[in-house]
């Protein structure tokens, strides 16, 4: 499939049926004129729609639409909702590590409050000391960025290796825009997080600093500390709660039943093209005999074909109408995916039979035609009856009149987030001629078959037939949920790092906050206060900063959780069990961190503390 050969594109008579209006297999693609937009290409195809629909009322619905993008929206479609989720996540971990980092320089600046009360003393400006503050924050700062670019390099190549097959993904790579933005960015952090506690401490009076001895510190600077840490608590909880939707996701992707077994089983497809070729019943004898040889081999119990496999990226579509009902309007026919199969199909997917019975060898060239129909497009058709028996035409280059012998369990065939509804169509091939590519669907008994045999028993049947695009049925759902896997590791990974940060965070507050009460605790442990008491009295303080940051984070979680309703499957965006849960994690983790200062703290001998002024 990476190959790229091109050719003239010649139409076949036998390609259309009687109305060419109605063939709709081919797309078009178009350069735009200089000076045209998009929109105003819109336009005029909606205008061409219009007209054709009043020339050719027979041909076209009233719905019937011709629809225009451009191509970045159509190669990005599917991915970009994906990838802006991966950036808002990225950008909320760079939030709270900034709040992280400011509230530690805050607590240093604390720290450093009579060193930088002297220097005001003697005459240095806010200029001077934010200037100081952010040369070493700076140098902090590109540090880090240092060690981060390092970090990325190295992990650029295994981020490309394990991502999906997402457009340009190829291309990433550190260049010199990347890292002058990662500079700019550096220095912009810098200056974020390291001038506000510098200019906060120039602004206040420094004698107030320099006689200031114990108590509780500067109350302004405590609640801007606070203010910090529930901002990080409020966007952990964003992270949290969104992995929790694409984990949940993700777990129901994998456990969903698809309707068959891909266990065991091996796929590989055969070219059955040129002039050898040319007779369809060349083609079906030669994939009978390459069917009998593989079902024979040892370890193999079921050996089959199709026109296309479940989960492949392929599909092949048409209308059809039911013989015993009036002729529908242009454009209101139902619609069915088509499958031309080996009668052993069913038995090879383990496809659950819920009526009449499967295709078999008796439905041989010549017969009436026998067709399988899946249980939803058996139920949307006949809701009130019995599929079997009834009779349907569908017009696949010669007019297909079939009876349908059997209904089949609904298979998802492009993958798990397929939505039901799909009506799906089993021919036997023999019957209605072979494609001229077809897939080989082989069963083990207990283990994905050896390919290197099967290679061997078609290179007996034909030297010069090539088999190509060999997969396992798991390998090829493993790749239909491969997107959705990278998304959800990938967010998972940034929520816990957000929960770590946002743990050191709170532990950090906390921890500084017991430390400079450490002389006030001390004071009520010699007045006769439990330890307990002083612990629940530190938590309840605690509570006071966490719980607001938990409930503006529901709410941003919340609001923002449509971005992910394309992303998730088998939940709802505000899934409560997934909402309770990220709120207990990240709840249950603030409180630990700060439980261990407020633990250590009560532990303070109260004459140490009392003489620690």
């Amino acid at each position: 499939r990476r190959a790229e050969l091109w050719s003239p594109l010649v139409f076949r008579p036998d390609q259309f049926s009687d109305n060419l209006r109605t063939n709709e297999f081919l797309n078009f693609a178009a350069r735009l004129k200089d000076g045209v937009t998009v929109e105003q290409a819109r336009g005029d195809m909606q205008a061409l729609a219009a007209r054709l629909k009043a020339d050719y009322p027979d041909a076209y619905a009233p719905t019937w639409d011709l629809h225009l993008t451009s191509l970045p929206e159509e190669a990005n479609g599917s991915s970009r909702r994906a990838l802006y989720v991966l950036l808002g996540a990225v950008t909320l971990v760079l939030l709270i590590a900034c709040a992280n980092v400011a509230n530690l320089l805050m607590v240093r600046a604390a720290e450093r409050r009579t060193e930088l009360a002297v220097r005001a003393a003697l005459g240095a400006g806010r200029f001077d000391l934010a200037r100081q503050v952010f040369g070493e924050s700076t140098l902090l700062a590109g540090l880090g960025g240092i060690v981060g670019v390092l970090l990325s390099a190295w992990g650029l190549s295994a981020l490309v290796a394990s991502a999906p097959d997402l457009p340009r993904i190829e291309h990433l790579g550190l260049d010199a825009r990347l890292l002058g933005f990662l500079g700019l960015g550096t220095v912009a952090v810098a200056g974020l997080i390291g001038v506000g506690p510098a200019v906060e401490t120039a602004g206040r009076d420094p004698g107030g600093w320099l006689i200031q001895r114990g108590g509780v510190g500067d109350r302004r600077a405590t609640r801007a500390r606070q203010l910090l840490v529930g901002i990080q608590v409020a966007l952990s909880v964003v992270l949290v709660i969104g992995a929790g939707l694409l984990v949940r996701s993700l777990a129901n992707r994998l456990t969903i039943d698809l309707g068959f077994d891909p266990a065991n089983v091996i796929t590989a497809q055969l070219n059955l093209r040129g002039e050898k070729y040319r007779d369809p019943a060349t083609r079906a004898a030669t994939l009978e005999r390459l069917l009998e040889r593989i079902v024979a081999t040892p370890g193999v119990t079921n050996a089959s074909a199709a026109s296309i496999v479940p989960m492949s990226d392929k599909g092949q579509a048409t209308d059809f109408t039911i013989d015993d009902r009036p002729r529908p309007a242009p454009g209101e026919a139902p619609v069915a995916d088509v499958r031309f199969v080996h009668h052993d199909y069913f038995a090879a997917m383990r496809i659950a039979l819920k009526a009449g019975r499967w295709l078999e060898a008796a439905d041989r060239p010549g017969l009436p035609l026998a067709v399988v129909i899946n249980e939803t497009g058996a139920n949307q058709l006949w809701p009130n009856e019995s599929a079997v028996g009834k009779r349907i035409t569908m017009q696949w280059g010669d007019t297909l009149r079939a009876e349908i012998v059997g209904v089949v369990d609904d298979v998802r065939l492009s993958g798990p987030d397929e939505a039901a509804g799909r009506v799906t169509l089993y021919w036997e091939y023999r019957q209605t001629g072979v494609p001229a590519e077809m897939s080989l669907v082989v069963r083990g008994d207990r283990a994905v078959p050896d390919i290197g045999p099967i290679r061997g028993l078609v290179a007996e049947v034909d030297p010069g037939l090539p088999l190509y695009n060999v997969s396992s049925m798991e390998r090829l759902r493993a790749d239909a949920v491969a997107q959705s896997r990278f998304i959800t590791f990938a967010l998972a990974l940034f929520s816990a790092l957000a929960l770590g940060l946002a743990a050191l965070g709170v532990y950090g507050v906390m921890a500084h906050g017991v430390h400079q009460r450490s002389r006030e605790i001390g004071v009520r442990l010699a007045l006769g206060a439990e330890r307990g008491a002083v612990v629940r009295m530190l938590l309840g303080e605690a509570a006071r900063v966490v719980g607001p940051g938990l409930a503006i984070g529901l709410v941003a979680a919340l609001g923002l959780s449509r971005f992910l309703r394309t992303l998730v499957f088998g939940v709802t965006p505000s899934d409560p069990v997934t909402v309770i849960a990220g709120l207990a994690l990240i709840a249950g983790v603030a409180l630990f961190s700060c439980w261990l200062p407020a633990r250590r703290g009560s532990a303070i001998a109260p004459a140490e503390a009392i003489r620690t002024d």
